[in-house]
Formats: structure tokens, sequence, C-alpha cells
């Protein structure tokens, strides 16, 4: 039998990536002349503009690169979660500081901007998927184990 070239993981923190890096390159507010990566570099400036939403929503990106980095099931469970619960907080986002930042521009979520979002959901529904697996694989070990015993 042929070994499988890449794991069902790889493929979806692939799929995930390629999402991500679209939403990079295509505009992510309708209203601001910026692609995902300049919004992705400039999202610090919610802290200094005192914009939670746009802070929060920045903070997602730290957390989906330690979702994809971690090693450990319940980590990438839990960062994913957190990933997705920071993003939605950037639906709230109506206006980002200029280029300059001495004007707010009033923007609504672009293409990029779902794009970004979907990265995230992909990433985690299928550590929701496998850890819902992992579970009910234990249980159905934990009733083997206690039919045996009783038998």
């Amino acid at each position: 039998m042929l070994k499988q070239a890449f794991s069902r993981t790889q493929i979806v923190k692939t799929i995930s990536l390629v999402l991500f890096s679209i939403s990079c390159i295509i505009p992510t507010f309708m209203g601001a002349d910026t692609i995902g990566a300049e919004t992705i570099v400039s999202g610090w400036k919610g802290i200094i503009f005192s914009m939670p939403f746009l802070t929060l929503g920045w903070l997602a990106n730290i957390s989906y690169i330690a979702a994809l980095l971690s090693s450990k099931k319940k980590a990438q469970h839990i960062l994913s979660g957190a990933t997705l619960i920071l993003a939605m907080f950037a639906f709230d986002i109506s206006a980002i500081p200029s280029g300059n930042g001495d004007e707010m521009i009033q923007v609504f979520p672009g293409v990029g901007f779902f794009f970004w979002i979907l990265s995230f959901v992909t990433l985690f529904f299928y550590y929701r998927s496998s850890r819902v697996e992992a579970i009910s694989h234990g249980r159905e070990l934990l009733n083997k184990k206690r039919k045996h015993a009783a038998a």
C-alpha cells in the first residue's frame, strides 16, 4: 500500500494558509485603499488610537500563527478558538487610521476580510473535528475496557 504523501492536518493547514495569503493580497476593507498585508502591518495602531476592535482583530493574527505552529492538540483547539473569537471583533471596525495617522477613514469589510475570516474558520473546524474524534475514540476504548472487565 502506498504511504499517504501529506497528512490531513498538513492539507488543512495549507488550505488555511492559502486563504490567509489571498486575504493579504486583496483589499481587506472597502473605503480604504489598503490590501490585507498593509492592514496586518498597521493593525497595531489600534493600541495607539484606543481602538479595541482593531487591536483585538489584529491579535487574531498572532493567535492564528500560534495555532498553526503548536504541536499539542488541545493548544491547537484552544488557540484556533481564540483566533476566531478575536477575529469576530473585527466585524465592528467602521473606521481605520489613515496612512499618516492624522485622520480616520470610514470602512466596511471587503473580500479580503472574508478570506481572512474563512482561513480562521477552516482551521478551527478542522481542529474541532479532530478533537471530537479523539474524545470519541477515547470513549470507545474506555467502553471496551469496561466490557472486558465486566466479562
